[in-house]
């Protein structure tokens, strides 16, 4: 080959080598900005204690108090015994729903907003779950409930509200076991988080919002976001958490 033909081919590889890097650089910058923009989506959502704007589409057909959403009936009062029925049960894992009202006697249920890493980061992290995790090897139920609770929500205020429900027959707790199409067993509970306690949780996360690896925050949030037919309120949640939805909405 003629040296003119050698500076040609290494003009052509020094091109294509240089149009390589610059793709490689813009996908680092369109990655960055994807990863921006769903961060600065639930920013609001990330700091405890605000409620979210209703007017983003949020839908009003599930019913105030979310009867078309499994979250009215069907649901088994709790009590020191049923535990034994919850561990013959088995779940995979065990969530609860704070129903929360406002001044306006407006109804909403208490999420929290996951923080995640690593490879799991772009399916988790920044959407939506209601409080719990999974069940270890020997736990109870609720045990694996107020564990997950104590490593959520490190100002205690969740782990001691559960705590006296399970304690208290005065206390409304009941729940709710979900079978998913999978085969997985789920087990939901549902208890009342007053404004006491609610004031008590906003204050500590206002100013505590990025000392948890487990979730940014929590926040209440309309009957509305939990109907996850509506594609928009879908792509909020994890992805157990749309099929826990699913179940729970059929059930």
């Amino acid at each position: 080959m003629s040296e003119g033909g050698e500076k040609a081919d290494m003009g052509r590889c020094n091109r294509n080598l240089i149009g390589i890097i610059l793709a490689g650089v813009l996908l680092l910058v369109l990655g960055i900005m994807v990863g921006f923009h769903r961060m600065s989506g639930t920013e609001n959502s990330q700091n405890t204690g605000i409620i979210p704007d209703q007017s983003t589409g949020v839908s009003g057909t599930s019913g105030q108090n979310g009867g078309e959403l499994g979250l009215a009936e069907g649901w088994t009062p709790y009590r020191p015994e049923s535990e034994a029925d919850l561990m013959r049960w088995n779940p995979r894992s065990v969530k609860v729903l704070f129903e929360y009202r406002d001044e306006h006697e407006k109804l909403y249920f208490l999420a929290d907003c996951k923080r995640s890493v690593g490879k799991r980061r772009f399916k988790k992290d920044s959407l939506w779950e209601f409080p719990g995790g999974k069940m270890d090897r020997g736990d109870s139920v609720t045990g694996t409930l107020l564990r997950e609770l104590a490593e959520e929500d490190p100002s205690g205020t969740l782990h001691a509200l559960l705590s006296r429900a399970t304690g208290d027959a005065d206390i409304n707790l009941d729940y709710k076991n979900l079978l998913l199409k999978n085969g997985e067993r789920h087990t939901l509970f549902k208890t009342t988080i007053g404004a006491e306690d609610w004031t008590s949780l906003s204050r500590y996360w206002d100013g505590n919002i990025h000392l948890n690896k487990e979730v940014y925050g929590f926040a209440p949030l309309p009957v509305g976001m939990l109907d996850t037919r509506d594609k928009n309120m879908k792509s909020r949640w994890t992805p157990k958490s749309k099929k826990i939805l699913k179940s729970l909405r059929n059930s």
